[in-house]
């Protein structure tokens, strides 16, 4: 299992669930914890304004990333709909066929909200048919039989953004999260900043960071492989092995050249484990 967060911040688990957390100093402290399933079997990141998730593969999906200030929540690929995709006969909003799920929580805004829906508030979708879903506010109506859905008196303009949605990945499939957002930051002195750090970490505690190594090679660094690992915090395994007299040749290292050139090389080994430059894969 995986976890991303961004620290102030979110993070996100991999494979299992999908684990997102944001605090700190914008907006005012506060921890919120939020859970997402997801099933893949490579990953991969790479850190920029678009981080993107999955193995090597040119099947790359953008997931756009936002925050959410009054219901402190991230949100994931807001969809903008018109007047006349409701349907106020069947109370219904067409939507792109594939992009929302059964189920899937959604937070609806509007400058000026549609009769029978609440800015800002967040209802669940059902459909009605591929490319056409009804709204429910409450979970329970999912497994209804006859759900009450949202009435809808009048049309207006209006975004859909979604909470927590499922993240199903194909094998080498990518998914880039556009990060850039200016809600994901915040002014300070004219200067803006990011207010969020994106993180995987391995463990539910959020304390093992995981990272994709991909070492800055130098010659003879095969020597220091078992280093570099342990350094990152991976557990290492020794075996013992017999050691083999020369049976013929002769040594091609003197004395003081190997010296040298290990003494130099350990200290590029601890700049690397000291201050990772390459922890995830630049595409």
């Amino acid at each position: 299992m995986l976890i991303f967060i961004f620290w102030n911040c979110l993070g996100i688990s991999i494979l299992d669930e999908l684990v997102f957390l944001y605090k700190g100093w914008y907006p005012p402290p506060q921890l919120v914890k939020n859970i997402i399933n997801a099933s893949n079997k490579k990953i991969g990141f790479v850190g920029s304004a678009n981080e993107t998730l999955g193995g090597h593969s040119r099947n790359i999906e953008t997931i756009e990333v936002k925050y959410n200030e009054f219901n402190r929540r991230i949100v994931f690929d807001p969809q903008d709909f018109v007047a006349n995709d409701i349907d106020l006969s069947l109370n219904t909003i067409k939507v792109t066929e594939g992009v929302f799920k059964l189920g899937d929580k959604v937070i609806y805004t509007a400058s000026s909200p549609a009769g029978g829906l609440v800015n800002e508030r967040m209802y669940y979708v059902i459909f009605y048919d591929e490319t056409n879903i009804r709204l429910v506010e409450e979970r329970t109506e999912l497994q209804s039989n006859n759900p009450n859905f949202v009435i809808i008196s009048s049309a207006t303009a209006g975004t859909l953004s979604k909470v927590n949605p499922p993240l199903l990945l194909r094998k080498n499939q990518q998914l880039k999260f556009d990060v850039s957002d200016s809600s994901l930051s915040f002014i300070d002195d004219g200067v803006s900043y990011s207010a969020f750090k994106l993180q995987f970490f391995k463990d539910k505690e959020y304390k093992v960071i995981f990272f994709i190594l991909q070492f800055p090679f130098f010659n003879g660094i095969h020597r220091f492989l078992p280093a570099l690992f342990k350094g990152y915090g991976y557990k290492t395994i020794f075996i013992n092995v017999d050691h083999r007299p020369r049976i013929s040749g002769i040594s091609k290292y003197g004395v003081l050249d190997r010296l040298f050139k290990g003494v130099i090389d350990i200290i590029r080994v601890f700049k690397i484990i000291k201050k990772p430059t390459l922890n995830y894969r630049d595409k």
